[in-house]
């Protein structure tokens, strides 16, 4: 599965947003995570804002997937339930939560 990652701009980061997309890799680690504009096609994209403004663009990214905003790290779990659906957590299903 390929993951693409947007980040904001980081103008407001209220926590460790690399550091989480680290958790995705750790929790997930037979995913391909990508960064920035490229041909290849993603199965998801996760465009990850340092806040609950959101102000990252992120209308031309598609994912056959999906798409997913993060914004906070409590809204971890809900992406690793997310991710869950479409590829196997190492450690089993409870690993993330």
């Amino acid at each position: 599965m390929r993951i693409r990652v947007k980040y904001c701009g980081g103008c407001n980061p209220r926590y460790d947003r690399t550091g989480l997309v680290r958790k995705v890799k750790e929790d997930f680690p037979a995913v391909d995570l990508v960064y920035g504009a490229s041909s290849q096609a993603s199965d998801f994209v996760l465009v990850v804002c340092g806040c609950p403004v959101g102000c990252a663009s992120h209308e031309e990214l598609r994912g056959a997937l999906g798409k997913w905003i993060l914004s906070s790290p409590e809204e971890y779990p809900l992406l690793y339930e997310e991710l869950c659906k479409w590829e196997i957590p190492a450690g089993g299903a409870e690993h993330g939560k």
